[in-house]
């Protein structure tokens, strides 16, 4: 039997082939919604973590201080004259006693000469006249004198005394000035920019030669606000307090001085209260007028919860923290912050020893989010080859 092929175009109109498409098409759109997408999977947030842990945490003050001489003097001339000499360089360091500067004392040693000589001659005159009035007193015995005569002798006498040591106080003065035209430093310190030189005229006490600071020891001047002032005072009873300072730009060697001066005032414009701390400073590390970071320890907690305070997170609420459950996921949690120090805070409360929190990765978190630890980063990573 043959079997014969046939094209459906042959036996179907093309106007009913047309149709039956638009009618298998409506059918098939529901068939379509009716599948569901499939779900999508959303892979845990990478994070890093820290454990809670407990430590003994230093009470400490943090401020900016200024660096200050203990004891500056503007070295001046108590006379006047040329300047003869100077003996040293701008910046030196000197000693106490170390000579500095002279003047030209040859006039005041024409003046030592001038009252030596007067003294001289009114010394003669002195012994002369208690000559006569010790014959005077001889011969009033003998009524060869009146007693006017012999008191006006010892008066005389006794005036010429006094001229003797009105002459001797000219010459001990004219010393004086002249010893003063030798200057020494009157403090061991580094000497400033000299502002006189030689073959200037000095004004007495009105010419400043340079200006000498004292370098070793030396002290920082800071403050504290006044809220800290008790605390302040209650551990004073306990002895001296330890204070640190921070040079800027010195490899951050720390300086280790004690607290030695608390105003007796707070400012009232600022609430602060003005402290200073004496340091040794015998590398001269710390210079005058440089601002330091100081740092001032008031005592210590012991076994204080402490975490990083990048894990920290600030809200609308207040602080909190992410904490990683048992079931590697995320949860908030409210705390209570205390001091800070060295890249971490003290919680005091909302947090338990031993616990996880993150430090690193919180924009990614929410509650419950499921997190995935990572390897903290290292802050130069070397490459793999």
């Amino acid at each position: 039997m043959q079997i014969t092929a046939f094209k459906a175009s042959a036996i179907i109109p093309a106007k009913s082939r047309i149709l039956i498409c638009a009618m298998l098409s409506v059918l098939l759109i529901p068939m379509v919604a009716c599948e569901k997408p499939a779900p999508v999977s959303i892979p845990p947030a990478p994070v890093e973590v820290a454990q809670v842990a407990t430590a003994d945490v230093p009470l400490e003050i943090h401020s900016i201080g200024t660096v200050e001489a203990v004891e500056s003097v503007d070295v001046s001339s108590q006379v006047g004259g040329y300047l003869q000499d100077v003996y040293i360089r701008e910046g030196q360091a000197v000693k106490e006693g170390q000579l500095l500067f002279r003047i030209d004392s040859r006039k005041y040693e024409v003046t030592l000469k001038q009252n030596e000589a007067a003294l001289k001659q009114t010394e003669i005159q002195w012994k002369n006249a208690i000559r006569e009035a010790q014959r005077a007193e001889a011969l009033l015995k003998d009524n060869a004198v009146t007693p006017q005569d012999r008191d006006k002798l010892q008066a005389a006498a006794e005036a010429l005394e006094a001229a003797v040591r009105l002459q001797e106080a000219a010459i001990e003065s004219t010393r004086l000035d002249l010893s003063f035209c030798t200057i020494r430093a009157p403090i061991s310190g580094r000497a400033g920019a000299l502002l006189a030189h030689k073959g200037d005229l000095i004004k007495a006490g009105s010419t400043v030669f340079v200006s000498v600071k004292q370098m070793s020891p030396i002290n920082v001047r800071f403050s504290v606000p006044e809220k800290d002032l008790a605390a302040l005072r209650a551990a004073m009873d306990s002895g001296d307090l330890k204070v640190t300072a921070v040079p800027p730009q010195n490899g951050g060697a720390v300086m280790e001085g004690r607290l030695v001066f608390i105003d007796n005032t707070v400012d009232v414009q600022t609430g602060s209260i003005i402290l200073k701390a004496e340091f040794a400073n015998e590398s001269e590390t710390l210079w005058p007028g440089q601002f330091v970071e100081t740092s001032l320890l008031l005592g210590s907690v012991r076994d204080a919860l402490v975490i990083p305070s990048v894990a920290v997170q600030t809200g609308q609420q207040g602080a909190f923290v992410f904490v990683i459950n048992a079931q590697s996921r995320a949860e908030i949690r409210s705390i209570v912050t205390g001091a800070a120090y060295d890249g971490s805070v003290v919680v005091t409360d909302g947090l338990q020893a031993g616990e996880t929190v993150v430090t690193d990765g919180q924009i990614r978190l929410g509650q419950g989010t499921e997190v995935r630890i990572r390897k903290p980063r290292t802050a130069n990573p070397e490459k793999s080859e």
